[in-house]
């Protein structure tokens, strides 16, 4: 659990004046969770994991990424967090927004980081083709 958070520069999603932003399709580990900060903000979050498919020479699993998912209302509008709220665990996502990397110190004293999408958007996603149970994830990776 996060004692605190610290800036490292980097935490806006700035860089050289621009803002970036990523498109990602995401298979949700935990279920997404709706609540109110203390500020009265209405927001939700979900943790996913971005797969990497099978290595084409050796067919082992590549490792994935694990991403923080977080989706802020504005104002009254709370369309956005309760459209990530309504996603459970091994659900797929596709989301667009900001990334945005931060670093914390945890409550036994390490370092610890994590990198998180600030969500602008979010749709459930369907594959276009019928996929046989477990298949879902295979993809090759060429490299």
């Amino acid at each position: 659990m996060a004692k605190n958070s610290k800036s490292n520069g980097k935490q806006d999603g700035k860089r050289n004046g621009r803002r970036n932003f990523v498109v990602m399709t995401l298979k949700l580990v935990r279920d997404a969770e709706a609540k109110y900060a203390a500020s009265g903000t209405f927001y939700a979050k979900a943790r996913g994991l971005l797969p990497m498919g099978k290595d084409k020479h050796t067919n082992a699993w590549l490792p994935g990424k694990f991403f923080e998912l977080v989706a802020f209302g504005k104002g009254e509008d709370t369309t956005l967090p309760e459209a990530l709220a309504q996603a459970s665990k091994g659900d797929w996502v596709t989301v667009t927004g900001r990334l945005v990397y931060e670093e914390y110190t945890k409550q036994d004293g390490s370092t610890g980081s994590s990198d998180k999408v600030i969500v602008q958007s979010v749709e459930p996603y369907t594959h276009s083709r019928d996929v046989a149970e477990g298949d879902e994830d295979e993809f090759e990776i060429d490299e």
